[in-house]
């Protein structure tokens, strides 16, 4: 009985920590990928002429707002939303 017991605290600690280890990457490619929309967006925030509006790319989109001296990025996912702040400069020059 006691054997059996193990047996399964084991089988039950293994697939939990299992299930941890799949969230963790799902967490962390989620993640990723919205703080590569968000350098992506920057390489282009220049150019853009409209001090907010939203930018679509292949796994959401991006709203993006200034705000004085910030710039507030909230880039959504399929299942996920992640917020940055970025400073920006006047000078568009550099």
């Amino acid at each position: 009985m006691l054997v059996l017991f193990l047996f399964s605290f084991l089988a039950l600690q293994l697939l939990t920590s299992y299930q941890e280890t799949i969230d963790f990457n799902h967490q962390s490619q989620k993640l990723y990928q919205g703080k590569t929309a968000k350098e992506l967006f920057l390489i282009d925030y220049p150019n853009l002429p409209q001090e907010s509006g939203e930018w679509p790319f292949n796994l959401g989109e991006l709203v993006y707002h200034r705000n004085g001296q910030k710039l507030v990025i909230v880039v959504k996912l399929k299942d996920k939303q992640y917020l940055f702040y970025e400073a920006v400069s006047n000078n568009a020059e550099n």
